[in-house]
């Protein structure tokens, strides 16, 4: 994992994905909180040097990457490295300012992450970090070993002697 970088130019840290990092975030009531984690804040992040579109929005980078896949990328990591452990509860506005973006592009992506079945909405609430149970490996190694073999039989089938 990269760590931050110092720019001494600008009196602040520089994530591995560009992202400027500061000391202090004011929360929505005006209390401080804890300055954001390497690469979270996408406001940031979407800056470039490139000018701006003819119809005047902003690039959102060399990615070529959306805002909602940008966060839900963020937010997988995040669960794939249990930064968010299985059995949160993830919160819409806690999401939005920890990233640094509206609330719109968090719910998308949290939607996008449901489909794929990472986690669950749950009405009037958020939405939950799915566990993985010893049966759901299971039933994925299951099937990596039915398809494997497969493949493996049809890849020796189709060998010629000059490979």
């Amino acid at each position: 994992m990269a760590l931050p970088v110092f720019d001494r130019s600008r009196g602040s840290a520089l994530s591995p994905h560009g992202c400027t990092l500061h000391g202090v975030v004011r929360g929505r009531s005006g209390s401080e909180t804890a300055p954001p984690r390497a690469g979270n804040n996408l406001m940031q992040a979407g800056r470039s040097d490139k000018p701006e579109k003819p119809d005047g929005r902003k690039n959102r980078g060399a990615s070529g990457e959306s805002l909602v896949e940008s966060v839900r990328r963020l937010i997988l990591e995040e669960i794939i490295q249990a930064t968010i452990r299985p059995g949160t509860m993830l919160q819409l506005t806690d999401l939005a300012e920890r990233y640094g973006v509206s609330r719109t592009p968090v719910r998308e992506a949290l939607s996008l992450l449901e489909r794929q079945g990472l986690v669950t909405a749950i009405a009037y609430k958020g939405y939950l970090v799915k566990v993985i149970e010893p049966s759901d490996v299971h039933d994925v190694y299951m099937v990596r070993k039915v398809v494997e073999g497969a493949a493996a039989e049809l890849a020796t089938g189709r060998i010629r002697p000059d490979q």
